[in-house]
């Protein structure tokens, strides 16, 4: 399988990934993008597989309800044809809350599946 990893703004890039065939591509920064998960979603999804985008601040300075609302936002946005891996924007902070990622995975392993 063939995947990139990309960061800032991709939008002008995805007509030229989905050409290529590529099978996945990563990463929907949140806050520096140009294109939201939602709109990836409909326009490339039935052609890649898209890897993205919870917002890895809130990791660190979020609480646990804010955590839980943005896993929820990531699966809403990016889950339906061609597949979706959630995975943070960018990186996991070296700071980020154990709780906050626990209940990021509680609410994939409820919410992440079809």
């Amino acid at each position: 399988y063939l995947g990139l990893y990309t960061l800032g703004k991709i939008r002008h890039l995805l007509p030229m990934f989905a050409d290529a065939g590529v099978h996945f591509v990563s990463t929907f920064e949140p806050n520096e993008g140009d294109i939201t998960l939602g709109e990836a979603r409909k326009l490339y999804g039935r052609k890649f597989c898209i890897l993205g985008n919870f917002d890895c601040v809130i990791l660190a300075r979020g609480t646990v309800e804010d955590a839980r609302k943005e896993t929820l936002r990531c699966l809403r946005e990016g889950m339906g044809p061609g597949g979706y891996i959630l995975i943070t924007g960018d990186e996991v902070p070296a700071d980020a809350k154990l709780d906050n990622l626990k209940v990021m995975v509680e609410t994939v392993e409820k919410h992440g599946r079809y």
